[in-house]
C-alpha cells in the first residue's frame, strides 16, 4: 500500500531505539537524543501545573509527577517522533498498549483495530484488561 509507518513496541532486545521504528527501521541515536531532550524540556516547562487539575482534587489520588516514568516517557517520545519529526507524515502507527490504569500513557487512544497476536504477553493483557470490540 506504500504507507509510511511508525511502530512503538516493548521490550527492546538489544537497543532501546528498537522500540521506536519508522518504516521498520529503529530511529537513529541522534534522533533518539534530540527527541528525548525536546520532550523532557516541554514537560519540565509545565513544572507541576498539571498537578492542579480537577483530576487531582478530591479523589484522594496523588498528583501526577512532572516527568513521567520509563514506559510513559518512551510512549511520548514515540508519538512526538511520529507526529513532528518525519516528513512526509506517518500514515499508520502500530502502538503497543500498556496494562491500563491511571499511569498508562496509552489510555488516551481509542482502539482502531483489534490487536491480534499469539504471544503469552498478549494473552496476559487480554486476561487482565479484557477485550473491547468496536
Amino acid at each position: 500500500y506504500n504507507l509510511s509507518t511508525g511502530m512503538f513496541t516493548s521490550p527492546h532486545l538489544v537497543c532501546i531505539r528498537e522500540r521506536i521504528r519508522i518504516n521498520g527501521v529503529p530511529i537513529s541515536k541522534q534522533m533518539f537524543g534530540r527527541v528525548y531532550w525536546r520532550v523532557r524540556r516541554r514537560l519540565e516547562e509545565f513544572d507541576g501545573e498539571a498537578n492542579n487539575t480537577v483530576e487531582n482534587g478530591d479523589d484522594g489520588l496523588s498528583p501526577l509527577p512532572t516527568l513521567p516514568g520509563y514506559f510513559r516517557m518512551l510512549t511520548l517520545m514515540a508519538l512526538y517522533t511520529f507526529c513532528y519529526c518525519r516528513q512526509p507524515k506517518i500514515d499508520a502507527i502500530l502502538l503497543e498498549v500498556g496494562m491500563g490504569g491511571r499511569y498508562d500513557a496509552t489510555n488516551v487512544f481509542e482502539p482502531m483495530i483489534l490487536e491480534s497476536a499469539s504471544s503469552n504477553t498478549v494473552l496476559r493483557r487480554i486476561l487482565v484488561r479484557g477485550v473491547t470490540l468496536i
